[in-house]
């Protein structure tokens, strides 16, 4: 039997939601580190959900709902920065675990500032590989549909950026 267009219609709204429901949290996160702004992560986010909303029709499985997201974020982003010729750096909020040693704690603030600074220093590219691989945590077919590119490109840039993370941190390696 046959839905009418109000259940295929309620069936496409709930599921939706679910997609929002499950994901926002994660585009909100991906675009504020872009645009180091909570407000206009918020509008952009939105953007976002509207365009996503407008062409749910297309997204043929749930389970790459994040992958689809994040790709409609990006170019968000991208027409956004594009037109107002804002370049800014985000900052990356490594979660800190509380501390019983002091010196222990001055030591991983330390290494903290550095791996901030190693990481802003990346190439744009390099960086934003290494955001959606690491901090939302996509695997590397993911992170090359994404960033529009192939899957290989993915992979070198994931390569060169930890490479360079390696020499830039390789005196707190060595310190052990």
């Amino acid at each position: 039997m046959a839905a009418n267009g109000r259940e295929v219609s309620a069936v496409c709204q709930a599921d939706f939601e679910e997609l929002y429901r499950r994901h926002h949290r994660r585009v909100l996160a991906y675009i504020r580190r872009q645009v180091n702004d909570p407000e206009l992560a918020q509008d952009l986010a939105a953007d976002t959900f509207l365009q996503a909303f407008l062409g749910f029709h297309r997204l043929q499985r749930l389970e790459a709902g994040l992958s689809w997201l994040l790709t409609i974020s990006r170019r968000t982003v991208s027409a956004y920065l594009r037109h107002h010729r804002r370049l800014s750096l985000q900052p990356w909020g490594w979660p800190t675990a509380e501390v019983s040693d002091p010196c222990q704690g001055l030591e991983e603030e330390e290494l903290a500032a550095a791996l901030h600074q190693a990481v802003r220093s990346l190439p744009a590219r390099q960086r934003e590989a290494l955001l959606l691989r690491f901090v939302h945590g996509l695997p590397g077919p993911q992170v090359a549909r994404v960033m529009g590119i192939q899957h290989g490109t993915a992979r070198l840039l994931l390569h060169r950026a930890i490479g360079r993370l390696r020499a830039d941190l390789g005196r707190y390696a060595e310190a052990g």
